[in-house]
């Protein structure tokens, strides 16, 4: 349901009938990034990226999490700063391929 500042997405899952009670679910979506994306007033090609890890979740019995972010093609010198510990196991850093993309764009894995 879409409603003036954000959507609200509620889904039931089914079970299949011989598959038992452990499934795997993935969910992602697009988010627009002009309440989220800033620009250093001081350095116009310098950007900041702010957005809620665990957005709405704290009600889900969900054992793993894997965040991506895929930034834009060109972006370089990227910084990553968590309001938690990670080690280097948690966080890669690699290239996503889309349908058109031709040098791959930064993409952002937390686990």
């Amino acid at each position: 349901m879409r409603k003036e500042d954000s959507v609200e997405f509620v889904i039931e899952p089914r079970f299949p009938i011989f598959g038992q009670w452990k499934t795997d679910w993935n969910q992602g979506y697009n988010m627009p990034t002009e309440k989220h994306l800033f620009i250093n007033p001081s350095n116009k090609k310098e950007h900041t990226l702010e957005v809620d890890y665990m957005h709405a979740w704290d009600k889900s019995s969900t054992e793993d999490y894997t965040v991506r972010v895929i930034l834009p093609e060109g972006a370089s010198n990227i910084k990553l700063e968590l309001p938690f510990q990670v080690t280097g196991a948690d966080v890669s850093v690699g290239k996503y391929f889309g349908i058109l993309d031709y040098f791959g764009r930064p993409e952002i894995i937390i686990n």
